[in-house]
């Protein structure tokens, strides 16, 4: 199950409509930020963006998306021995987070693009996971005007 996150956007817009006589497709190009709900262990989003369209104005949508926030916890090292010099070091592993796929496409029930994104965090060894707090997005979309 995803989890809506559409609450914690900041979103720009800009409509792009060619000039001519006929009619014509409109170029929408909508940017933000979206945070993420770390509260659940699901980690599929989706959110809506965009002015609201009828099925027959949608055409398509193009979607990106990177990392804006990432956040590791890491435990305090202890302290160092009387008259040591010199690293303690940290617990070893490799720890990796990744946007594995994002989609737009025209949602019939809000009649707005629904932005669908799915990422993955893991850990090695004794090191923290990172975590995705906030991702930048741009979604194209392509409408009939």
């Amino acid at each position: 199950m995803a989890i809506d996150i559409s609450g914690g956007l900041s979103e720009q817009q800009e409509i792009a409509i060619p000039l001519g006589t006929q009619p014509v497709s409109s170029l929408i190009i909508c940017t933000g930020k979206a945070a993420l709900d770390l509260s659940s262990p699901e980690r599929n989003y989706f959110f809506s963006i965009g002015p609201s369209l009828s099925r027959n104005q949608f055409l398509r949508a193009i979607s990106s998306a990177g990392f804006a926030t990432l956040a590791i916890d890491t435990p305090p090292l202890p302290p160092m021995p009387e008259g040591a010099s010199g690293s303690m070091g940290t617990p070893g592993g490799r720890q990796s987070c990744a946007i594995e796929s994002i989609d737009a496409d025209w949602d019939d029930e809000l009649n707005r693009v629904r932005v669908r994104l799915e990422i993955t965090e893991s850990q090695g060894g004794m090191s923290p996971a990172p975590q995705i707090t906030t991702v930048s997005y741009t979604v194209h979309i392509v409408a009939e005007a």
